[in-house]
């Protein structure tokens, strides 16, 4: 038995192939920045506002490669951040007299980041994919 597979305009498939090898690693850069900007506006929206320092605090690193890995940090620069996020022990006059909770500001926003990788992934590169 033999199969038979007849491929009209395969100049042009063979061009968006090309496009998209040429293209790809610059597509994921946008991604993982559109996706570290999706972080950090939901980080903001838990941050509690007292004085507003912390929500003007969140930044967002600068891109690395390292080896296969892109690498991009969202975090906060002030240094009370980690308290706030985890929470901590109450002292007064070197006595523990209660504790405040986390708000995890960038725990859950990371949970629902991840959540919808997939789903932006996908419609990233179709968007890609279409513009051919």
């Amino acid at each position: 038995m033999m199969l038979q597979i007849k491929m009209d305009n395969f100049k042009k498939y063979e061009e968006q192939f090309l496009f998209i090898k040429e293209n790809l690693p610059e597509e994921l850069e946008n991604y993982l920045l559109d996706m570290a900007k999706g972080l950090l506006r939901l980080a903001k929206a838990r941050t509690p506002k007292q004085d507003g320092d912390l929500r003007r605090g969140w930044e967002i690193g600068e891109l690395k490669r390292e080896g296969d890995d892109l690498i991009i940090s969202v975090y906060n620069k002030e240094f009370y951040a980690r308290f706030v996020e985890y929470g901590h022990k109450v002292v007064i006059n070197k006595k523990t007299v209660g504790y405040a909770p986390g708000f995890y500001m960038l725990t859950v926003s990371t949970k629902r980041i991840r959540r919808q990788i997939p789903r932006r992934l996908k419609k990233h590169f179709d968007k890609v994919l279409n513009s051919l």
